[in-house]
């Protein structure tokens, strides 16, 4: 088989695998150091570590006498309980208009701090999170939001219920989602935030697993682009 034919049969095999049934969570995202999956920060700074994702402190952030006090290493190191800019990490796009009807669509691995400890309302998009170390509505929370990109709202959002006790493991079906305001029309993306600066001030989100049917499919007209850059290419030699 010619280099160009398996170009193109891999490509189909991406463009349109998304489209075969599928019953249960197939795609994970670990976000171990140098795989963040496409997700990326959005606010403040992120520490990917084997076990997860969760905020890092940026040279200069902190408080004076306050748990770790202002960080002066020159880099970033791990806020922990540490004061630090509120942190917002993103996903890449998802559409639940595909997924299984009644098995696990999306579910999500916590470890850390319990996610709402202030008692605050969820926040309704992400300026209610973004604001600096004491800024915006939510200091004191960190959990996983659903963001509708057509509203710019989120529609659910979760947190870890308890402070330590282990990973503990949300797994939602589309009924969940649906039942808590998700549409299956709309696309979204997954916020994971973190604003908490105290005694138990942080939560580590270590795996986020879901229906291989909520990433969008390549488009056809991208798909078709590229055979015809390859039979360019080909032409030319």
């Amino acid at each position: 088989m010619t280099t160009l034919k398996k170009l193109i049969l891999n490509f189909a095999v991406v463009a349109f695998a998304a489209t075969s049934a599928n019953a249960a969570v197939s795609v994970a995202w670990d976000f171990s150091p140098g795989n963040e999956h496409g997700w990326s920060t959005v606010n403040g700074v992120s520490w990917l570590d084997p076990n997860g994702v969760t905020a890092g402190q940026a040279d200069g952030d902190g408080i004076d006498g306050f748990f770790g006090n202002v960080n002066i290493t020159g880099n970033t190191r791990y806020a922990h309980d540490g004061a630090h800019t509120n942190f917002l990490y993103r996903s890449p796009i998802i559409n639940f208009g595909a997924v299984h009807p009644t098995d696990p669509v999306l579910e999500m691995d916590w470890f850390g701090g319990q996610g709402n400890q202030s008692g605050n309302a969820d926040p309704s998009s992400p300026a209610d999170i973004i604001g600096g170390s004491t800024g915006g509505t939510q200091l004191g929370s960190k959990g996983l939001a659903l963001l509708n990109l057509t509203t710019g709202n989120y529609d659910a959002v979760y947190y870890d219920s308890a402070n330590g006790g282990g990973v503990e493991t949300i797994s939602l079906t589309l009924g969940d989602l649906t039942g808590a305001g998700v549409t299956t029309t709309d696309d979204y993306q997954l916020d994971f935030f973190e604003t908490d600066d105290g005694s138990w001030g942080w939560t580590r989100l270590e795996e986020v697993r879901l229906d291989g049917n909520a990433i969008p499919e390549p488009s056809s007209t991208s798909f078709f682009g590229l055979l015809g850059l390859l039979a360019f290419i080909r032409r030319r030699r």
